[in-house]
């Protein structure tokens, strides 16, 4: 039997990641480090870094007696129409339906015509699943495989929450509503913004969220106004926004204008710029009681699941990918309901498709809910603390997610 071999292709590489955190589809790299080393137990696994050059890669691989499969992480827009070997595209995607008409000149925008070119897709959700299928009908070759990342964040030391205070060396820039005026009278002062090598203590009970302040989808509006209002005069607890953006100034003077809007508070909003290590990285987990998300929609939310895999429950809604793991065992669901949005590559920026607005007053709710468990109720959040490892355990595994790659591949023609 032909022995595999995966070419893997990803716009963004080790390289230029840390110049593109922010920009459309980075994310994508991050999904292709986590499935390379379960490509690598089905067959040989060779990097593909520019698509100008996959022709040569395919022969390569054919003169070594191998049998070429182009694992292409990005959109189907990406997907090469010149390509020499079949292409399977593995793609996030957040919405109810999937672009089956062309626009911006580009053909491929039609997302519908590049799928039913190439024998299978993979995506992260059941949702996005139903939206292929809803277009390509129920027998096209599509699987739901979030990216695994649960094993490396259940394994991570010391990682319960035990609510004595934490303290992180990082290097970034911080915004502490603490230690910096956020006083309205000074709304239009801009201050400097610095990466620098810092110190920061975190103590109470610490919410975190971690998003793109430039992707609307996020809604990290709701996230910081309802965290206020549910804790305004509240000292113990804090909300960190690690914010994943190429742009520190912009992205730090933005949670600056809204922290400042909200003046009076006592309740602490911590904000962290910069591209941490590892370890700082899981300093941070390690501080936090409760991961926080208010997307209007989402493809998978690696934050989310990471964070979860390590034990911490959530606050978040149970709509789209998140609906796949977002449960009362685990989670304190935000409630939402759908409006009308647009496909976010569109630039005609038409209606073709749903999202979901949170119910604001559920988020502070939960807020509230949260912290009364994390305070007086030890016992269950140790046990939302077990479900939520379990729940991303049985959702994005490395054991569950070879089986589903092995499935899928078996499927292919």
């Amino acid at each position: 039997m032909t022995r595999p071999v995966f070419l893997v292709y990803c716009p963004v590489t080790d390289d230029t990641i840390s110049d593109l955190l922010g920009r459309p589809d980075y994310s994508y790299y991050f999904v292709m480090k986590r499935f390379a080393p379960l490509l690598a137990e089905l067959g040989d696994v060779r990097q593909v870094k520019d698509l100008d050059d996959l022709g040569e890669a395919v022969e390569s691989a054919r003169a070594d007696g191998g049998d070429p499969l182009l694992m292409l992480f990005a959109p189907p827009h990406e997907v090469p129409v010149d390509a020499t070997c079949p292409v399977v595209p593995v793609f996030a995607w957040e919405f109810d339906t999937i672009p089956d008409e062309a626009f911006g000149g580009d053909p491929r925008s039609n997302w519908v015509s590049v799928l039913g070119s190439v024998p299978g897709a993979i995506t992260h959700s059941e949702y996005a699943v139903s939206a292929v299928r809803g277009a390509l009908g129920p027998d096209y070759l599509v699987a739901s495989m979030p990216a695994p990342v649960a094993d490396g964040f259940a394994a991570i030391e010391d990682a319960d929450w035990t609510g004595e205070p934490r303290t992180l060396t990082l290097e970034g820039a911080i915004v502490d509503s603490r230690t910096m005026t956020v006083d309205p009278d000074h709304f239009y002062e801009t201050p400097e913004f610095v990466t620098a090598d810092q110190t920061l203590e975190l103590s109470g009970v610490v919410f975190t969220a971690i998003f793109n302040p430039q992707d609307k989808r996020k809604n990290w509006y709701d996230i910081i106004t309802a965290f206020v209002w549910a804790f305004r005069d509240n000292p113990d607890a804090t909300l960190v926004l690690k914010l994943v953006h190429f742009e520190r100034d912009l992205s730090c003077w933005m949670m600056l204008q809204e922290m400042r809007k909200l003046y009076p508070y006592s309740c602490r909003i911590v904000v962290i710029h910069g591209f941490l290590s590892t370890e700082s990285f899981h300093d941070l987990l390690r501080a936090t009681a409760f991961t926080v998300n208010a997307a209007h929609a989402e493809g998978q939310c690696l934050p989310l699941m990471e964070y979860m895999a390590a034990g911490k429950p959530a606050i978040a809604p149970n709509h789209t990918a998140m609906a796949d793991y977002i449960t009362d065992d685990s989670a304190f669901p935000v409630s939402s309901s759908i409006e009308l949005a647009a496909w976010p590559q569109d630039p005609r920026q038409v209606f073709r498709c749903v999202r979901y607005r949170i119910k604001w007053d559920t988020l502070r709710d939960a807020y509230r809910a949260a912290f009364d468990v994390a305070t007086n109720d030890l016992p269950r959040y140790r046990q939302m603390s077990q479900a939520a490892r379990q729940a991303q355990l049985g959702n994005c595994s490395d054991a569950v997610t070879l089986e589903r790659l092995r499935a899928f591949l078996a499927q292919l023609p």
